[in-house]
């Protein structure tokens, strides 16, 4: 079982009103306090997680991540401030351990104070342009709200004009049809008095004389005799400006209606504001890549164990770059092993090396000689250290004698607990349902990527 530092500083994100820097810093400060102390781990143990600490902090401050290097400097100093010195066995610490801590917290505590004004800085220039945003965003839409009056106006004008156009147009039209219906009316009227006029003037009889019986000579036969009754009337026509009287039919209506969209002007489009999110993989975690060669090279080193039926193990190291964790180095430390386990000795050593090249842990490999790609119950509980330390870290199992890998990690919402509270040793049953591990979500395996295996049992 390869032992390591039980201790989380898991960079989880905090969500919070942006336009309050105080209450941003207020909050940065709650969590960086949040370290638990497990007075089963040997204090020794904090110690070397402390390193790893400051070390991920110097990288977040060098990429001007100010809120991770922030949280990550003030855990530091609540660790060793507050909690550590509670721990049993703090006081066995050597007097140079102690002199080292010392050291590292004066470095430390004025990075902390430093950036926390920084970050109040950057906060409140935060808070003043979402003010200016938000003067921009009203100003933009009362210039959209003017634009859209401006536009209502000048169309109801338009529709005005061309209402007004139309009705004149109409009045012309009806005119037209009232001379015509003039026309048929006096031509009615003219044929009407001719009718009456020819009823009037039909020639009669010649007329006999009284003694003879004879027609005078000087008379025409045809020649009409003077009537003595009383003429026809002579129906009067009417004026051109005297309009007829009769029933007038419908009048033609020439306007074609139109329906026109109602617009209601109370309603203005919604300006909408994006929101900033935050990116990564969903569990939160923060990626971490894998030399795509990596795994062949460690059967390939551990294949003389592999021949005895024995484990071999190596430990994951790496950088922290652009959010993104990196397998820089493999660490084979001194080891015992056998069939089913593999136990680290002279720790000190994987140390010093970390602590020369500024590497972070990253994780564990190990083969199964003879057994398929899995976590036992003792890889579980191996691995809960590294993970708990560590949230992305990794635990890859190389099965050569079946042709497996594997890259797992413990159940956030389950496993991780679980192993935790678990206070058995050896091989031990688990259940297995809800999972107590997954295959690793977070890791990206670069193929063109390599890594430096130390191998320090040499």
């Amino acid at each position: 079982m390869i032992s390591q530092t039980y201790i989380v500083f898991r960079m989880a994100s905090v969500h919070v009103d942006f336009r309050d820097p105080a209450g941003r810093v207020r909050t940065l400060s709650l969590h960086a306090s949040s370290v638990e102390v497990d007075f089963n781990i040997p204090a020794k143990r904090y110690f070397r997680s402390g390193l790893e600490m400051v070390r991920m902090a110097n990288v977040y401050c060098d990429e001007n991540n100010l809120e991770n290097a922030f949280v990550l400097y003030s855990k530091f100093v609540t660790l060793f401030v507050e909690k550590l010195p509670q721990h049993p066995n703090y006081k066995q610490m050597t007097p140079e351990e102690r002199a080292h801590n010392r050291k590292k917290l004066q470095e430390v505590f004025p990075k902390a104070e430093k950036l926390k004004q920084l970050l109040m800085k950057k906060y409140i220039k935060d808070k003043e342009a979402w003010e200016t945003e938000q003067l921009l965003v009203k100003a933009e839409e009362k210039k959209k709200l003017a634009i859209e009056e401006a536009e209502a106006k000048r169309k109801n004008k338009q529709r005005a004009a061309e209402e007004e156009e139309k009705g004149r147009k109409g009045k012309k039209q009806n005119k037209v049809v009232d001379e015509k219906e003039w026309q048929v009316m006096l031509e009615r009227e003219r044929l009407k008095l001719e009718e009456e006029r020819h009823a009037v003037t039909v020639p009669t009889a010649p007329p006999v004389s009284n003694d003879t019986g004879m027609v005078p000579p000087d008379a025409s036969p045809f020649q009409e005799k003077p009537s003595t009754s009383v003429p026809a009337a002579v129906v009067p026509i009417p004026p051109r400006d005297t309009k007829p009287q009769f029933e007038a039919p419908p009048p033609y209506n020439v306007s074609i209606a139109r329906d026109l969209p109602s617009v209601d002007r109370s309603v203005k489009p919604c300006h909408l504001t994006s929101a900033v999110n935050a990116s990564g993989d969903q569990s939160g975690l923060r990626a971490v890549i894998v030399p795509g060669r990596l795994m062949m090279r460690f059967t390939a080193l551990a294949e003389p164990n592999t021949r005895l039926n024995i484990e071999t193990c190596g430990i994951l190291t790496g950088k922290l770059a652009k959010g993104n964790f990196i397998i820089t180095h493999l660490l084979i430390p001194q080891q015992r092993g056998c069939p089913d386990s593999c136990t680290t000795e002279n720790e000190e050593d994987i140390f010093d090396y970390q602590d020369k090249h500024d590497l972070i842990t990253l994780g564990w490999i190990h083969t199964h000689p003879s057994q398929t790609s899995f976590l036992s119950s003792v890889d579980l509980h191996t691995h809960c250290g590294y993970q708990l330390m560590m949230p992305e870290a990794i635990a890859i199992v190389c099965a050569p004698k079946y042709s497996e890998t594997g890259i797992y990690s413990l159940t956030i919402d389950y496993g991780l607990d679980y192993i935790a509270n678990c206070r058995e040793n050896g091989f031990h049953p688990h259940p297995t349902s809800p999972a107590l591990f997954v295959e690793s979500e977070h890791v990206k395996i670069d193929p063109n990527g390599e890594a430096t295996i130390v191998d320090l049992r040499k």
